[in-house]
């Protein structure tokens, strides 16, 4: 390993891979509360799915002005109020008691997804080496996938 690659990951874990667990691990927990809540508020089994769908339509609806955003505004800044945006969403789906209003926090919930996702992948690419990238994007997508499998879990805890 040449000296441009190596301490390569200490940029990224605290600022990237840590948050992206938190936040995905959360947005895993209340997805699946969004479901819940959504049948618990009169919605059939399809519709309650369909609110739930509402995350990703969020992130794809969100994913080309989240990149314009990061541009103008900077990775660093976006990954903040991403995450603030993002807590503050689905800590609002307390309130929502309908599923068109669970509806509209799933959506919002994935657009502030979709402005974090661009926000970290757009770091990454900043801070780390070209030689690690594709290891430092890898653990990136781990770190994503760990938080959705271990938030849901978590949630299941803290209900029990």
């Amino acid at each position: 390993m040449s000296s441009t690659t190596q301490g390569w990951l200490r940029p990224i874990v605290w600022p990237v891979l840590i948050p992206t667990a938190l936040v995905f691990g959360g947005e895993g927990a209340a997805m699946v509360v969004l479901g819940l809540s959504a049948i618990e508020g009169g919605a059939s089994l399809s519709l309650a799915a369909l609110v739930v769908a509402t995350v990703g339509l969020g992130q794809l609806t969100g994913s080309i002005p989240a990149g314009q955003l990061t541009v103008r505004l900077g990775e660093r800044r976006v990954l903040v109020v991403a995450s603030l945006v993002s807590t503050a969403v689905w800590a609002s789906a307390v309130a929502a008691t309908s599923p068109a209003a669970l509806a509209v926090v799933g959506f919002s919930g994935g657009v502030a997804s979709a402005a974090f996702a661009v926000a970290r992948q757009s770091w990454t690419m900043d801070v780390v080496p070209v030689a690690a990238r594709a290891r430092a994007m890898s653990l990136l997508g781990g770190a994503s996938r760990a938080g959705l499998v271990l938030g849901p879990l978590a949630g299941a805890a803290l209900q029990a």
